[in-house]
């Protein structure tokens, strides 16, 4: 990979920030372009000097799982939208570059009401495919120092970019989830999970752009366009 794949820039935006980066792809006839990783790195560089790798992950701050349907199930976007909506976790999902009419492919994305451990995410992981009742996911992209391209999509498939979001609590992968329909408001405990107007949730992660490096102020405004 190259250098700033491999030695991504750390920033910090709010879930509002980020998920306003997913309103529009960017079209390109390559895959490789802006990412993200959901995810601090530590200072440790791995045989080939890069900071990007399993070992250097410090902190998660969301779930992210790749729903390509390698297992043959293809999600359509009503049946993703009425999973996320009765989920009752804020939440979004959006089709990749590979994403087809016929063969949908897509990367749901889970902001944490606080970040967790790489030792942390394997449950995690479990929880939210439980919660959400999602039957077919690759796995091989659970690794969480993985980059995960922001949206685009090739010219000729540019009107074909479908970005689900879902509303509601932010989730707590630190243990189950509860619902916190009965809780009030401002009202936050270990096992609850606080609302979405109840807390200014921030998103902790690295970018990366193959070939260009940004500072966070780029970041937000270069990926929102």
């Amino acid at each position: 990979c190259c250098a700033d794949a491999c030695n991504p820039v750390a920033a910090t935006v709010n879930w509002s920030q980020f998920s306003k980066m997913f309103d529009k792809p960017d079209v390109r006839r390559c895959k490789d372009g802006p990412a993200f990783i959901a995810a601090h790195f530590g200072n440790v560089r791995n045989e080939n000097r890069n900071l990007r790798h399993d070992a250097n992950v410090t902190l998660l701050s969301a779930v992210v799982l790749d729903l390509d349907g390698d297992g043959g199930h293809h999600y359509r976007a009503q049946e993703l939208q009425r999973i996320i909506d009765d989920s009752g976790v804020t939440s979004l999902v959006h089709t990749t570059w590979s994403s087809t009419v016929n063969q949908p492919r897509w990367l749901l994305i889970v902001p944490l009401i606080e970040t967790i451990t790489v030792e942390q995410l394997p449950n995690a992981i479990a929880s939210v495919q439980k919660l959400l009742n999602l039957t077919d996911r690759d796995s091989r992209c659970d690794n969480p120092s993985r980059i995960q391209f922001l949206p685009s999509c090739p010219p000729k498939r540019k009107n074909e970019y479908r970005v689900l979001n879902g509303f509601g609590a932010f989730f707590n992968g630190n243990c189950k989830f509860k619902s916190d329909k009965h809780l009030s408001k401002n009202t936050h405990t270990l096992n609850s999970v606080p609302t979405l107007t109840d807390v200014g949730t921030e998103f902790r992660g690295d970018f990366a752009e193959l070939g260009k490096t940004f500072t966070l102020d780029q970041l937000v405004g270069v990926f929102r366009n």
